[in-house]
């Protein structure tokens, strides 16, 4: 909400401040919040526009004004292109489009299965487009997520563009600017992949949108996903992990701990004539809850925690690196740590680089230490275990 009067104020002022010739009033724009493109039925594109309705915003700060008006409108028109879409809702609207405050892309599953570099051919091309908004799939069509209940934000493309920012917090998957994706496209051996997300009816049965894996592309074509856990494992690899939590299972019952500092780096290795790799993590966690049979203050039982928890992350980076492989895409960079630490060898096999992947060696070092164990030295389930007997 205070995003989108700072937007409009920010405006107004640059009209002001900029002098009246060629100025638009801001009652004259359209700002446009969230972008969606989804595969037209019979062929083309069907783009959605999410454009805020300053005058409900201005009215109460509320996602409503006092006739139940939503703050916001979905726009939707049909095109061979995306400009031509584009430029038949510039045409239909009473208001300037002003997408320069676009805070989110979705594009839709039919058309990522197809080939979405049309469309980030467009925003590269577009005097307004930014590049550092985050680029999410829908399980579905765009459209439809752009059609969520929201309950703390005015409009569905701030909701969602919120989460995927909080999603760096949390570490559950990567989450992709258009400007990461295409870097990653325009690189000859690493792959793109761009967060998933689905609207699934909430305990209330309105339609809420949630991230429930990481798409996997290749040349612009989703292929295959990671599961949420294969997802961590490859932000894991890539050094994205800034926070979040785990769980396990163990000491006969369950122990949630919360990442404290995660650091990740690939070593390359050459050696007679054959590429490998190694992943070295150093991880440290505190135990956020313990419902075990077992005190966590007892050294023995800390080292049993370590234990489980470098079995965890084991699991999660080698289920994503073997889907990765079978795939052959290289989503997590070995071919660049490769080529720059041996660019003579690694030129010689550039070409065949995701068949070489396919068998490339990878090895993990993991060093995990449980640094604190929280305010309580006993779980509560030991204590009313103690007083039962």
């Amino acid at each position: 909400m205070k995003r989108i009067k700072t937007v409009a104020l920010f405006l107004a002022l640059t009209i002001v401040l900029g002098g009246c010739w060629g100025a638009v009033e801001i009652n004259q724009l359209l700002i446009v919040m969230g972008m969606g493109v989804d595969k037209a039925d019979h062929g083309g594109y069907r783009l959605t526009l999410e454009a805020a309705r300053a005058h409900v915003l201005a009215d109460n700060g509320a996602g409503y004004d006092n006739g139940n008006n939503k703050a916001y409108v979905n726009l939707h028109e049909v095109g061979n292109s995306v400009s031509e879409a584009m430029s038949q809702l510039t045409l239909m609207a009473s208001r300037k489009l002003y997408t320069q405050q676009c805070e989110l892309l979705v594009i839709g599953e039919e058309l990522a299965k197809e080939d979405i570099i049309p469309v980030l051919e467009y925003i590269l091309r577009s005097e307004e487009g930014r590049m550092t908004m985050p680029l999410v799939i829908a399980r579905g069509t765009a459209a439809e997520l752009y059609d969520e209940t929201t309950y703390l934000e005015p409009m569905p493309a701030i909701h969602i563009a919120e989460i995927a920012e909080k999603q760096k917090r949390v570490s559950d998957l990567p989450i992709t600017s258009i400007f990461d994706f295409l870097q990653a496209l325009l690189d000859d051996t690493r792959e793109c992949t761009a967060p998933l997300l689905e609207t699934r009816m909430d305990q209330y049965g309105e339609p809420k949108a949630y991230f429930t894996g990481t798409a996997i592309f290749r040349d612009g074509q989703w292929i295959d996903e990671f599961t949420l856990s294969e997802s961590r494992g490859l932000l894991t690899i890539r050094n994205g992990i800034q926070g979040g939590r785990i769980t396990l299972s163990g000491l006969g019952g369950i122990i949630d701990l919360l990442v404290r500092n995660c650091e990740t780096y690939i070593v390359p290795k050459y050696e007679k004539g054959l590429f490998s790799v190694e992943i070295h993590i150093s991880e440290s966690f505190t135990i956020l809850n313990a419902d075990t049979v077992h005190s966590v203050h007892e050294p023995e039982n800390i080292r049993k925690i370590e234990e489980l928890a470098r079995e965890h992350e084991l699991r999660q980076m080698t289920d994503a690196v073997t889907k990765a492989q079978i795939l052959g895409t290289d989503v997590f960079g070995f071919g660049e740590v490769l080529r720059a630490r041996y660019p003579k060898a690694f030129h010689a096999i550039q070409g065949q680089w995701p068949e070489f992947f396919r068998n490339l060696p990878v090895s993990y070092h993991i060093q995990v230490s449980v640094t604190s164990t929280g305010a309580s030295l006993q779980p509560v389930t030991l204590r009313k275990e103690d007083r039962q007997q």
